[in-house]
């Protein structure tokens, strides 16, 4: 087993407490501003601390919840702090898949009244195919999370959703 760990950033300019409602407090809604996620849905059960959800359902593929998803468990919950952990499995997976679980972490910072740093980072647990391919992986899922960061800037800075268009 191997681990790998990507790092992301991005600031946005809109308030933490505005960021922190998109991200964490609506967290079941990610299809709205993510563009690799066509459809998500919370998952049944007690949420942790403060959170509104146990967690999401991602569905990766147009397959929906049969295919490709990532089942997402939300093990912490700080909205004092705005900062969330995140327990991510892969389902559904095609043989080879390099992903086997993943842990990630947001962290939000307050870069001025109107300015929010969001912080990621995911520790990602390899099969053996992606343990040799490791630094593939973490390429394209460094990629990945990067513009999943930047969906989020998007939409909260510009209402932009999965089109590109303004929001109505």
């Amino acid at each position: 087993m191997k681990i790998v760990q990507v790092k992301r950033e991005v600031a946005i300019d809109r308030p933490i407490e505005e960021v922190w409602k998109v991200l964490a407090v609506d967290f079941d809604t990610a299809y709205q501003w993510m563009t690799l996620i066509p459809h998500s849905f919370a998952k049944e059960g007690t949420p942790v601390g403060n959170a509104s959800v146990k967690g999401r359902v991602c569905v990766l593929t147009n397959k929906g919840p049969n295919g490709l998803v990532a089942d997402e468990t939300i093990t912490r919950f700080d909205d004092k702090k705005h900062e969330l952990d995140v327990s991510v499995e892969t389902k559904n997976t095609p043989p080879g898949f390099p992903v086997k679980k993943s842990l990630s972490q947001f962290k939000l910072e307050a870069l001025s009244e109107n300015g929010t740093r969001v912080s990621f980072t995911a520790n990602m647990e390899l099969g053996a195919i992606g343990g040799v391919l490791s630094p593939v992986v973490k390429k394209m899922t460094g990629t990945q999370f990067g513009k999943m960061l930047e969906d989020l800037k998007n939409h909260l800075e510009k209402g932009r959703h999965l089109t590109g268009e303004a929001a109505a």
